[in-house]
């Protein structure tokens, strides 16, 4: 785990609280699963685990409610399926154990405006922002890509379940009713699965990778120092991946004066 674990009031910590809050989007009552067991940790990467209440009955009940949950009148999770020719899908669960659901994400277009200025007017959590790579319009756009998704797995037994929030949601609805992966899939695997899960690099080391918020051209590091906990200076040093920028240092310092 990439974080520390809760010690009192764990429903009320701003973790359990915010996936209770987009399965609520969804229409699904997490307080009605979650049975003891409970672990939340601070991070909302790492999430929380807990036990179902009477494991063997809720698996399938649980399991039905994700699959039928709507966003948009579309189904807001994806699934591993059984002959899944979903391969990219299928890869990106492969560390899943037990049965595995990643959120759907859906841009939002007004039915009034046309232009990418209109994505993301909605104000529900669960809708994706485009950045400006993936505008539809001519011109600059001031879009940014904004989004978070819900990763979760019920072991089959029911005795373990966790649900956390990845920091890059890459599952974005198809026009075909499917689903296909954006390149945020680069950023979730290299930094969330691999630096902060698997390698458990100490917070304040960052790994930046090609992603929405550098227009997917830089690839280097990252640190952040934190001064009298009220400053934090960052320093990076990457390199341009396609657009001949070449390689640069910037350094930042944030905080109340």
């Amino acid at each position: 785990m990439y974080s520390r674990l809760v010690t009192s009031a764990p429903k009320y910590h701003q973790t359990y609280k915010r996936i209770s809050q987009r399965l609520h989007n969804c229409n699904i009552e997490l307080d009605d699963y979650v049975g003891s067991d409970l672990h939340v940790y601070e991070s909302t990467l790492d999430g929380i685990t807990f036990k179902l209440k009477s494991p063997m009955l809720y698996v399938m009940d649980f399991e039905k409610s994700l699959t039928l949950a709507r966003k948009y009148r579309n189904p807001a999770f994806r699934s591993k399926k059984l002959n899944d020719e979903h391969w990219p899908f299928m890869m990106s669960l492969a560390a899943t154990n037990g049965l595995g659901f990643r959120e759907i994400q859906y841009p939002f277009l007004s039915e009034m405006d046309l232009s990418a200025k209109a994505m993301n007017n909605g104000k529900t959590l669960n809708i994706a922002k485009l950045d400006r790579s993936f505008g539809a319009q001519f011109g600059d756009t001031i879009i940014n890509m904004n989004s978070q998704s819900l990763h979760c797995a019920i072991d089959y037994s029911g005795e373990h379940c966790s649900i956390h929030i990845d920091e890059t949601g890459f599952v974005i609805g198809g026009l075909d009713g499917d689903v296909v992966l954006n390149p945020e899939l680069i950023r979730h695997t290299l930094v969330e699965l691999l630096w902060k899960d698997k390698l458990k690099v100490p917070k304040g080391i960052e790994l930046v990778t090609p992603s929405a918020s550098n227009d997917y051209d830089r690839i280097g590091l990252r640190t952040d120092f934190s001064i009298l906990n009220k400053k934090t200076i960052s320093a990076e040093q990457s390199c341009s991946v396609h657009s001949g920028l070449g390689c640069a240092v910037t350094m930042s310092l944030i905080g109340m004066f």
